[in-house]
């Protein structure tokens, strides 16, 4: 979404495989020399993603998660987030309808 030098911010869009029983959302993604850090989950990203069991959130600079991002997904698959920011991932995993949040 932004570059800046060598650096720059990312959202995810989707994942390469549906079939994918876990996901991990990294601290940061590099690509050719390039670090991104991942600023935002956009709607529909894990849209047909139903055998997902377990969802990792590792980054600590998401500043948004769309409404509909979690379309596709159980409600009630595990969720981890950073210890760190418990607080502000967990408010917004919440209002997604998310309630079994681990730190």
């Amino acid at each position: 979404t932004k570059l800046n030098g060598k650096k720059g911010e990312v959202a995810i869009a989707g994942m390469k495989s549906k079939r994918s029983k876990s996901i991990v959302i990294p601290k940061k993604v590099k690509k050719e020399g390039f670090a991104f850090t991942i600023t935002s989950i956009q709607k529909n990203a894990f849209k047909g993603c139903s055998r997902v069991k377990v969802f990792t959130i590792k980054a600590t600079d998401i500043k948004r998660i769309d409404a509909k991002v979690m379309n596709g997904l159980k409600k009630r698959i595990q969720v981890k987030i950073p210890r760190t920011k418990a607080t502000k991932y967990g408010n917004m995993l919440r209002k997604l309808g998310y309630r079994k949040i681990k730190w």
